[in-house]
């Protein structure tokens, strides 16, 4: 391969590779990340085969295909953050399409909405761990299902408090982990005593896995009959 040759196939990837760029920079559906893994996957597959070409003509081939591979990596984590974007997009959008199908007490529609809206959170904490602002809108998702799910059982739906503190949520996470870490399960129950029944429920929806080791010891501590009317259970 000449190094004109070369140089007009690594234009192509580059090419490409910022196309791939200005697609992340909104979310993207899942189609459509399937569609760039597979093109980002591609790239860096010819861009490994350039390696043997490239040592042996000068150091800026080199330097632009080192370039370029690093760019493929970075856009893997770029495509990913973008995908679930859109799923908490989703997430978000549902939670409010439930939420006014309560309150009409359509039930038929409900039901729809309902397991739709479950298999987006499913889907996203199987790959993705949400930052604390994220799990803000499951939290609302989660107690939006448990309304949505009461009143299809028949049961008094209560209205839901939305007016959440980060901070203090954060704050109580913190310190709860901290205990955990320490293993000091005095303190843990102790603070886990002083919460509220709403903060509790607030801080369980913000533990996106409840098999986790936090919540099964909070469990142990709580008691069984106790936890479960507390988080719906």
């Amino acid at each position: 391969m000449s190094l004109s040759i070369e140089r007009n196939v690594y234009s192509e990837y580059a090419e490409k590779l910022e196309i791939i760029e200005r697609l992340c920079a909104q979310p993207i559906t899942e189609e459509v990340h399937e569609d760039i893994i597979q093109t980002l996957d591609e790239i860096h597959q010819n861009l490994s085969q350039c390696d043997t070409t490239a040592a042996k003509t000068n150091m800026f081939a080199q330097s632009y295909l080192k370039e370029l591979q690093e760019k493929a990596v970075f856009l893997y984590g770029k495509v990913d953050d973008s995908f679930h974007q859109h799923e908490i997009d989703v997430i978000k959008e549902e939670t409010a399409s439930l939420a006014v199908t309560v309150k009409q007490k359509d039930l038929l529609r409900i039901a729809t909405v309902l397991e739709s809206l479950k298999a987006h959170i499913n889907h996203l904490l199987e790959t993705y761990s949400p930052a604390l602002s994220e799990r803000r809108v499951l939290v609302y998702a989660k107690m939006t299902l448990e309304n949505a799910e009461a009143l299809l059982q028949g049961q008094i739906v209560q209205e839901l408090d939305l007016d959440i503190d980060e901070q203090e949520i954060e704050g109580i996470l913190e310190e709860l982990a901290e205990y955990l870490g320490n293993n000091d399960k005095v303190s843990l129950s102790l603070l886990w005593k002083r919460l509220s029944p709403v903060q509790k429920k607030l801080v369980m929806g913000y533990m996106t896995d409840p098999q986790d080791l936090l919540s099964c010891l909070l469990h142990n501590i709580e008691g069984s009959a106790d936890y479960e009317q507390v988080f719906g259970g």
